[in-house]
C-alpha cells in the first residue's frame, strides 16, 4: 500500500523595504525586486511512504574437500541442489546470478595462531580446500521471502549473507512527487501573495533542488529513511522485517507577484 502526503513547505522570502505608495503601504514587503519585477521565492517539498516490492538476498554455499578439484566438484553438486530448490519455489533463472566464487586452501591450525604471523601460518601443511559460492537471488514476492530462504537453507545453503529491499517503480513515484512538490510550492506562494495583498503571477524560474531517490537521505535526513519494521511471516517461514522507504522531491520556484 502506498501513502502520499505533502510536507509543510519551507518558505523563503527576501525582504526589500523600498518605496511606499501614497497610503504609506509597503509595496515590497514580501518580494525581491529583480529587473523591476517583484519575485517571491518558495521551496516545495513532497514525500511518500512506499513499501519495497523487491528483495535481493545473498546466500552462500560453502564446500570443503581434500583436493581443490574435489572441492569444486562437491560445491557444484551442492549448488545444483540449492538452485533446484529455488526454482521449485518459483524463482526465475534470470533472477539468480553468481555474486562471487572463491577457492582457498585450509591449513592445519594450532593453539595460539592468533598471535602468529600470517607468513608462519601459510608455511603449514594444507589439509583441505574450501570453495565458497555466493548467489544473488531476487525475490519479487516479498511475503514469501522467509519461506524461500528456509527452503534454500534446507537444500544446503549454509549462509545467508544479507538481504536488501528495493523499489522498482522509481520513475513513476518520482514523477508523482515532482508534481506534488510543485503544487506545494505554488500553494505557499499564493498564500504569501494573498497575505501581502498582492496577486500571484507566473513562475519565473523552477529548479529542482534535490530528488531524494530511494535509499538516500542527504536532504530530509536519515531519520526519514529509517525502516519502520513490519514483521511478515509465511507458513513455516522465517520472520522478515520489511520497512517502508521514504522518497521525496524538493523544488525551488520563483513567482512574479503583482499588485491587485
Amino acid at each position: 500500500m502506498r501513502h502520499y502526503w505533502l510536507s509543510t513547505c519551507v518558505l523563503s522570502i527576501s525582504l526589500l523595504f523600498a518605496n511606499r505608495d501614497a497610503h504609506g503601504q509597503l509595496l515590497d514587503d514580501v518580494a525581491v525586486r529583480t529587473n523591476n519585477v517583484r519575485i517571491v521565492k518558495v521551496t516545495g517539498v513532497a514525500k511518500a511512504e512506499v513499501m519495497p516490492d523487491l528483495a535481493v538476498a545473498t546466500i552462500r554455499i560453502q564446500s570443503r574437500s581434500q583436493t581443490s578439484v574435489e572441492a569444486l566438484a562437491t560445491n557444484s553438486k551442492e549448488m545444483a541442489i540449492v538452485l533446484d530448490a529455488l526454482y521449485a519455489k518459483g524463482i526465475a533463472k534470470n533472477d539468480i546470478s553468481t555474486a562471487g566464487i572463491s577457492l582457498s586452501p585450509v591449513r592445519e591450525s594450532l593453539p595460539g595462531d592468533n598471535e602468529r604471523s600470517r607468513t608462519e601460518i601459510e608455511r603449514r601443511k594444507i589439509i583441505a580446500y574450501e570453495v565458497s559460492h555466493n548467489l544473488s537471488v531476487k525475490v519479487r514476492e516479498i511475503k514469501r521471502l522467509g519461506e524461500i530462504l528456509d527452503n534454500a537453507v534446507k537444500a544446503g545453503a549454509g549462509h545467508i549473507d544479507g538481504v536488501e529491499f528495493e523499489i522498482t517503480r522509481t520513475e513513476e513515484i518520482m514523477r508523482d512527487l515532482r508534481k506534488r512538490a510543485l503544487a506545494d510550492a505554488k500553494a505557499q506562494a499564493r498564500e504569501a501573495a494573498d497575505e501581502a495583498g498582492m496577486r500571484l503571477g507566473f513562475p519565473v524560474s523552477i529548479r529542482y533542488v534535490s530528488e531524494l531517490d530511494l535509499g538516500l537521505a542527504e536532504v530530509l535526513g536519515p531519520k526519514q529513511y529509517a525502516f519502520q519494521a513490519r514483521s511478515i511471516r509465511s507458513d513455516g517461514g522465517t520472520s522478515i522485517a520489511v520497512g517502508e522507504q521514504t522518497p521525496g522531491a524538493i523544488v525551488s520556484v520563483s513567482y512574479e507577484i503583482m499588485t491587485k
